[in-house]
């Protein structure tokens, strides 16, 4: 029996507390990417420090190890085998922010056992979620600005990870409204402020998860006479909330079905193995390049855009890692629904994760992977085998951690001097400047956004070559419309006019609906005195519909329409 008051629960239930906290507030600017980044490395050190309280705390370390732990670990295995094993840089954040998840989830399975106190670290869930929930509201209502084109983004980069978050907590206050006294209106409060959230949110992957969530909580609730009674009913209601939801924003539902039929290409082309770690960035816009190119009149066509994912971890896991961990993934899910006697807040947030996953990117928000790995790591299941690391295994552990922190603090320094350069002043002479960035380069931890501000910022000083050269290193990594339109400019100001189109034609694909690639390529031929071309992409410009009105397209229809004058006069 656990006692409240002992040192070392209230140590870990701190360390969980601040773990929760940090990565659903932390936000900080000496990172580019400081609303997603800081997360991150906050979701790391926590992790890191969880695992050394529980390493020091426990004197006897105990693992149950079930059916579903075991596929965990194979699951796992597969994973960082395909990631240390891959022919191109991983992204350094991405490997240890999977690490991280192993040891939580491992440290989790065995406090959750001894020192972590189940009321505490469900309350400390609960009420981060309410704060978060009443920060978003306060957006919504205009008390609190957003620095996002969002009404309603909580602390995060937009409504996706808000959302994303809040419906993974919300089975936890369920369960508190079956409680009494204060924790009953803890329980109410939560649900109303979550809920209220998550709707003004208009995220329907967290409308979707939260209802489905209910509805299960509910028949756990009823008898089997009630559910026979009143299943149709509840099963029309969530049809019409499906139709709701997806006439709602038609246009993004139709999104979402291109990329995925353009990711099933990918899928279809390496079914096996798939494509390999993070390759869809690099990959992805490049079938929607050719799906374009032969499908250029289509209801998709002003519905393309940049994609980075494509919105289903399920499909993302199945494009970059094949069936075989797919397969093994929804092995895990009915273990563990074979193996669950009775329906808990646990299962409940896993069910709620899950939906989530297939319309968005749940695991990309730090706050969702703990309370993944804590619901893992709770799960009531039948024990194969108990085994206890002894001396050696602590030894190994601590190695694993301080491995963890030195490429932890690594990382971090890189992030900071990047972010510190980002920040300097761009002259027509900035040789020193240059110098940083190629000095950083040699350091570079593996973030692909920081090859293409390098390019970028090559470009800006007329190094178009050394540009280009950095360029194509960065399509190995993230290959979009932004990379092929900064390639193909390279080009054109180094008079290079064939390979110039080329990739003004490749980002034009990409994203057919964008005006600049079309007017690049007018101008080109401008420039080479291909009078015939000129004008043909001059009409395609001022035929062409406008998807967001702008000064620089009415600049760029007013520059066609010259074109199209001077050569009538």
């Amino acid at each position: 029996m656990q006692n409240p008051t002992d040192i070392k629960v209230i140590i870990l239930n701190s360390i969980f507390a601040f773990l929760c906290l940090s990565t659903t507030t932390f936000s900080c600017t000496i990172f580019v990417e400081s609303e997603i980044i800081s997360k991150h490395y906050a979701f790391i050190i926590g992790s890191i420090l969880f695992c050394f309280a529980t390493l020091f705390s426990i004197k006897k370390t105990t693992i149950y190890i079930d059916s579903a732990t075991i596929s965990i670990c194979i699951f796992i295995f597969i994973l960082l085998t395909r990631i240390f094993f891959s022919p191109t840089i991983i992204n350094n954040t991405f490997t240890l922010l999977i690490t991280a998840f192993i040891i939580l989830y491992f440290s989790l399975k065995i406090a959750s056992r001894t020192y972590l106190n189940y009321l505490k670290s469900d309350i400390i869930i609960i009420f981060i979620c309410i704060v978060q929930a009443i920060y978003g509201l306060a957006q919504y209502i205009g008390w609190l600005q957003t620095n996002s084109v969002f009404p309603i983004v909580g602390n995060f980069d937009n409504p996706a990870g808000f959302a994303a978050c809040l419906a993974a907590g919300f089975p936890f206050c369920l369960f508190f409204i079956q409680k009494s006294g204060w924790e009953f209106y803890l329980g109410i409060i939560a649900l109303f402020t979550i809920s209220s959230s998550i709707i003004l949110s208009g995220s329907r992957a967290g409308i979707i998860a939260i209802a489905s969530v209910s509805i299960i909580y509910w028949g756990t609730q009823c008898n089997k006479q009630q559910l026979k009674r009143y299943y149709k009913y509840i099963f029309f209601i969530f049809t019409i909330l499906i139709v709701g939801l997806f006439l709602l924003k038609k246009d993004s539902a139709f999104g979402r079905i291109l990329i995925w039929n353009n990711s099933l290409d990918m899928i279809l082309e390496k079914p096996i193995l798939g494509h390999g770690p993070n390759t869809f960035m690099s990959r992805y816009m490049l079938y929607q390049a050719d799906y374009f190119n032969k499908n250029s009149d289509n209801r998709y066509t002003e519905l393309a855009d940049n994609i980075l994912h494509p919105f289903n971890e399920y499909i993302l896991l199945f494009t970059e890692y094949g069936i075989i961990p797919l397969l093994l993934l929804f092995f895990i899910i009915i273990t563990i629904i074979k193996s669950t006697k009775q329906i808990n807040r646990f299962i409940l947030c896993l069910l709620s994760i899950s939906i989530f996953a297939f319309f968005s990117y749940p695991l990309r928000y730090p706050f969702t992977m703990i309370l993944l790995a804590y619901s893992l790591a709770n799960l009531k299941t039948k024990t194969i085998f108990i085994s206890h690391p002894e001396f050696p295994g602590k030894i190994i552990t601590l190695i694993i951690l301080i491995s963890l922190c030195t490429f932890s603090f690594r990382d971090i320094e890189f992030e900071k001097k990047w972010e510190m350069l980002t920040r300097q002043t761009i002259t027509k002479n900035s040789q020193t400047l240059l110098n940083k960035y190629a000095r950083l380069y040699s350091d570079w931890n593996g973030n692909p956004m920081f090859l293409y501000n390098y390019g970028a910022i090559l470009n800006i000083l007329k190094e178009y070559k050394n540009s280009n050269n950095i360029m194509f290193e960065c399509t190995k990594f993230i290959n979009d419309y932004d990379v092929q339109m900064l390639i193909a400019d390279n080009y054109y100001n180094m008079k290079q006019w064939n390979m110039a189109n080329k990739h003004y034609i490749i980002a034009s694909q990409m994203i057919p609906n964008r005006f600049m690639p079309l007017y690049k390529r007018m101008l080109l031929y401008e420039t080479v005195q291909n009078k015939h071309l000129s004008l043909y992409m001059a009409h395609i410009i001022i035929n062409k519909p406008v998807k967001i009105p702008s000064n620089t397209i009415n600049k760029i229809k007013h520059d066609a329409q010259m074109i199209i004058n001077k050569t009538q006069y």
